[in-house]
């Protein structure tokens, strides 16, 4: 009798032991199916996270181009501004220099005039040699 009852309790056990492994199968399968989707959902994320990458990379490298050009403009405004300033410096020599032979061509010809007349009061004529 003990026999029988043990094995009817097993022979339960295992027909519930079946029913269970087949009814979490299909509840398995099921979550299956669920993370199937989730996960192309999530490859379909990726993507749009591939592409949102590949704007930033555009941006930065924009972003790097317009610094460059910030720096190469800070650096020709430098430059002009130190060719400005020869330039200004070379202007005021020439007008140095201008003015400096305006008063030579003064001086000498004042200087001719007294020659001029030291010549005449002498009686030289300096036309003639």
């Amino acid at each position: 009798m003990a026999k029988r009852i043990i094995k009817k309790a097993s022979e339960d056990a295992t027909v519930d032991y079946k029913e269970l492994v087949g009814f979490l199968g299909k509840k398995f399968e099921k979550i299956d199916q669920r993370f199937e989707k989730i996960d192309q959902r999530f490859e379909k994320i990726d993507q749009r996270f591939d592409k949102i990458d590949q704007r930033f990379e555009i941006i930065e490298t924009k972003l790097e181009e317009k610094a460059d050009r910030d720096e190469m403009n800070e650096k020709f405004d430098s430059l002009r501004d130190e060719m400005l300033t020869h330039i200004d410096g070379l202007a005021q020599k020439i007008d140095d220099y201008q003015t400096e032979q305006a008063m030579i061509n003064g001086q000498l010809a004042r200087h001719e005039k007294w020659h001029f007349k030291v010549a005449s009061k002498v009686g030289v004529d300096l036309l003639k040699e």
